[in-house]
């Protein structure tokens, strides 16, 4: 299929609509007007990685969406250090949740093992960090919420188990252990 038209034509876009910033808005310029806005973490995240695994690491395209990737990890990684972020919209402080501490490394669309392959794991500080602000952060009924929410999720208390095991955080077998003790 990728020689296709349909695939050519949506891979050509894609690329056509990476911001001056290097990244990608969650609907193309649907950001462009807010000062200072580089666009949207997980899109960036999910077409950048794309780009990547397409054309290599050396396309400029993936180059830049790579560094913008990197800039958004380093303040994933100071929000998780002071224990909350500041909304973009207003500057107002929110607490950390299991959406903001899991969305650059769990992007939907991305094969997330291929991310924490590519040095995105628990040997970057960063990572690290952002690992350790997200086990302080699990609320007390064993969950994790994404920030819409009052309540614990499912999904994000999946993608954040998920995360601590891919970043080398938490061990399968230790999980796998815990299940089959409260197995029926």
């Amino acid at each position: 299929m990728g020689e296709r038209k349909e695939c050519r034509a949506a891979v050509e876009w894609l690329r056509a609509v990476q911001n001056p910033h290097g990244g990608w808005y969650s609907f193309a310029g649907s950001m462009g007007d807010r000062r200072g806005s580089t666009g949207d973490p997980d899109s960036t995240a999910q077409v950048t990685f794309l780009m990547g695994e397409i054309y290599g690491e050396e396309d400029p395209v993936y180059r830049r969406g790579r560094r913008l990737f990197e800039r958004h990890l380093d303040e994933c990684a100071r929000d998780a250090a002071r224990g909350y972020r500041i909304r973009f919209r207003d500057g107002e402080r929110e607490e950390l949740d299991g959406y903001s501490l899991t969305h650059l490394l769990l992007s939907w669309i991305l094969d997330p093992p291929r991310r924490f392959q590519s040095g995105y794991d628990a040997s970057d500080p960063r990572v690290k960090q952002i690992m350790e602000a997200l086990v302080d952060i699990q609320r007390e009924d064993g969950g994790w919420r994404p920030f819409w929410a009052e309540e614990s999720s499912p999904v994000y208390t999946v993608l954040a188990v998920r995360v601590l095991i891919l970043s080398g955080m938490l061990a399968w077998k230790d999980v796998e252990g815990s299940v089959k003790r409260y197995a029926v």
